[in-house]
């Protein structure tokens, strides 16, 4: 059984623009959802997404003049997530 843990508006970070969105996670998978009011153009490359917790292999917290502004998510199949709180 999939309990939500924790779901917050974030932004991702994709092809040099920021998407916003809903960030949920899940005691298996992380999920993001972008809106249905969202103003990014939906194609192949933007849509909802969810990753198997399993394949996360490495989590950084990023800062920027000593203030944290983001997360970034390195799973093994080669996908980076930098997310923010948005």
């Amino acid at each position: 059984m999939e309990n939500s843990v924790l779901a917050m508006k974030v932004s991702m970070a994709h092809l040099m623009i920021m998407i916003e969105g809903r960030l949920d996670l899940s005691t298996k998978h992380l999920s993001f959802f972008i809106p249905k009011t969202s103003k990014v153009t939906t194609d192949d490359e933007v849509r909802d997404r969810k990753w198997p917790l399993q394949d996360l292999d490495k989590l950084f917290l990023r800062r920027h003049l000593h203030r944290p502004v983001g997360i970034e998510l390195f799973f093994h199949d080669r996908v980076i997530l930098l997310l923010r709180r948005g």
